[in-house]
């Protein structure tokens, strides 16, 4: 029998997101994935490298470390100049064809208007997050990690100031509550 041992700090979503990869990379391995940034332009990620570059005004440019905004509101981290895939990204497009069919399949029967999220208790996943990375007494305010985490709470403030419940996680927070398993956010020391 053989015993594996998880060491600390590692994630299992870290480790499904990288089998993922590794499974689908053939899928689309030679596609990059692109999609508008929130603030202007167009970001591609080389799928053999997973660097962004961003393309605006004809001009392209690396995209630094932290949490940028896409046009549909979702986010993707730059680590170590790399993207942390996401499972869209991960997920190739549909086919013409396929998306004509599931236009009218799958629709809710959650009514219009209603929160699907989780209700927030206590302080929101981000302030957590940022809490945690960046410490009590701000000792570690400067450090790539707490800055990545005071974006994705300034995105979290931005949903509520847009219209979101603060009384249900957004998807910002959701997304803080993925960054607290991720090594990269570690404790503030």
């Amino acid at each position: 029998m053989i015993h594996t041992e998880r060491q600390p700090g590692t994630s299992s979503l870290s480790a499904a997101l990288a089998t993922l990869l590794l499974c689908a990379a053939p899928a689309g391995a030679d596609e990059p994935w692109t999609a508008p940034l929130q603030r202007g332009g167009q970001v591609e990620v080389d799928p053999r490298t997973n660097r962004p570059v961003l393309t605006r005004d004809g001009r392209q440019t690396q995209l630094w470390d932290g949490v940028h905004r896409l046009e549909d509101g979702s986010v993707i981290r730059i680590e170590g100049g790399r993207v942390v895939p996401t499972t869209d990204m991960l997920v190739p497009p549909p086919t013409p064809s396929e998306s004509a069919t599931t236009d009218t399949e799958g629709e809710s029967d959650q009514p219009a208007g209603e929160t699907i999220g989780e209700p927030v208790t206590g302080a929101s996943p981000c302030e957590q997050l940022v809490i945690r990375v960046c410490g009590a007494a701000r000792t570690c305010w400067r450090e790539p990690a707490c800055e990545a985490a005071r974006q994705l709470r300034e995105m979290e403030q931005e949903e509520w100031l847009k219209g979101a419940d603060p009384n249900v996680v957004t998807e910002s927070g959701k997304q803080c509550d993925e960054a607290m398993s991720n090594d990269f956010f570690g404790p503030c020391r």
